[in-house]
């Protein structure tokens, strides 16, 4: 087994919704010195990772609609302190809202 064939091999395994093999597990079978494949452990590790890798990028994960709705939340409630510090007039804590809020905005941009 070649560079390319390991990784397809390992793919095969991540991208299967029914595997429920582990990395550990996934690197046992392709380095067992009695099994089929005999491929050095550290090889297997560096094939394992170049393959996540590449599935990663290939199948990047969705975030949830739980995930948004949680940032809207987040925003929400830190415009709702920064209303009311500015209402009470108090300038330091409506200067850390305004801030958090900024952060939280760039945070739920970045997604």
């Amino acid at each position: 087994m070649d560079k390319k064939q390991g990784i397809e091999y390992i793919q095969d395994y991540l991208n299967d919704p029914e595997n429920n093999l582990t990395r550990r597990e996934i690197i046992d079978i392709l380095s067992d010195e009695n099994g089929k494949y005999k491929i050095p452990e550290k090889t297997a590790y560096r094939w394992f990772k170049l393959a996540y890798e590449e599935n990663e990028w290939q199948h990047p994960r969705n975030h949830t609609d739980k995930a948004t709705e949680d940032k809207e939340l987040a925003i929400q409630t830190v415009r709702d302190l920064l209303n009311v510090a500015l209402t009470n007039e108090d300038e330091e804590k409506s200067v850390e809202y305004a801030s958090q809020l900024l952060k939280l905005h760039k945070l739920a941009r970045s997604f």
